[in-house]
């Protein structure tokens, strides 16, 4: 089963080029997309960003959560 991080929303401080550096290092995806889903978010977008595995997942989800966004573990078929 493929596993994917939801971005749901953000708080006050987030830290946008952390975000984007984090999903850029954990997703594979490049710059211009991983900014991308940083901007979605902003915009008030649910966004979900692949990861190749729970472990990885679980800790994107917790980096994300501590850099001011809202995220959680999901199945990417969600």
């Amino acid at each position: 089963m493929a596993t994917a991080v939801r971005i749901s929303g953000w708080r006050p401080g987030l830290r946008k080029v952390s975000i984007t550096q984090a999903i850029m290092r954990e997703s594979g995806l490049g710059l211009r997309e991983s900014k991308s889903c940083a901007d979605r978010v902003l915009e008030g977008e649910c966004v979900v960003v692949p990861v190749s595995d729970a472990h990885r997942a679980r800790g994107l989800a917790r980096e994300l959560e501590s850099l001011g966004a809202k995220a959680e573990v999901v199945d990417d078929h969600a």
